[in-house]
């Protein structure tokens, strides 16, 4: 049976992805408890970032995943980059089915490695966001084509979904994911902050195919 796939509820990951700035630095003492040091003027670890995201493990796994998109299983699926680190499931409230184990709306920090895709955390996720959190401002869609039901649009469409797919088999974690209820609808994510891959995803694409919805931006980005 076919599942649908939604978007994670968490930061409208896709179209409007949301980056906050973390102004303070955090530690763990020899008790293992995370201890918050306000130093805002201290340089942030190259490559830190920060987020509010869905995170799932499923059995099996050896790493939890930060949700780029969910399966409308129960328990749920997704697919995203690995989670290195701790997580307190029971302090985030996490839900668990089966033997898997999610929580939305969870706040993380720490450095994104866009060429292997994984998040190493520097603090616990928490439902608190991390002290100095910043929300920048979001990036709107690109506007579409409401002509989109034409034959000639369809084609267009088709022949970009096709050299889309060669892309990303040469270009590491980035993703392209269908809505199955809409077929015209086509959302693309980039995790690698790489200028060359998205002028040629936006030109792939343009403005004139039949996709209603499109998102350039990585779930979570570099903030030093």
């Amino acid at each position: 049976m076919q599942q649908n796939q939604y978007a994670a509820p968490t930061p409208e990951v896709f179209s409007n992805a949301t980056v906050f700035q973390a102004g303070n630095q955090t530690e763990k003492t020899q008790s293992g408890k995370p201890q918050t040091q306000q130093s805002p003027a201290e340089p942030k670890p190259a490559g830190q970032v920060a987020g509010k995201v869905t995170i799932l493990q499923s059995p099996g796994d050896s790493h939890p995943k930060l949700c780029q998109v969910l399966l409308t299983s129960y328990p749920p699926q997704c697919t995203g980059p690995s989670v290195l680190g701790e997580v307190d499931w029971v302090k985030i409230g996490a839900e668990e089915v089966s033997g898997t184990r999610w929580a939305d709306d969870v706040w993380v920090l720490g450095s994104f490695d866009s060429e292997k895709g994984e998040l190493t955390l520097t603090a616990l996720p928490s439902r608190e966001a991390p002290a100095g959190a910043e929300v920048s401002e979001k990036v709107d869609p690109v506007p579409y084509n409401p002509n989109g039901d034409d034959e000639a649009a369809e084609e267009r469409f088709a022949k970009a979904r096709k050299a889309l797919d060669s892309l990303f088999q040469d270009k590491g974690p980035i993703a392209m994911f269908d809505d199955y209820s809409n077929p015209g609808k086509l959302t693309v994510v980039l995790w690698a902050q790489d200028a060359e891959v998205e002028k040629k995803v936006r030109e792939l694409i343009g403005r004139s195919l039949s996709a209603d919805e499109y998102g350039f931006d990585a779930l979570l980005k570099r903030v030093s």
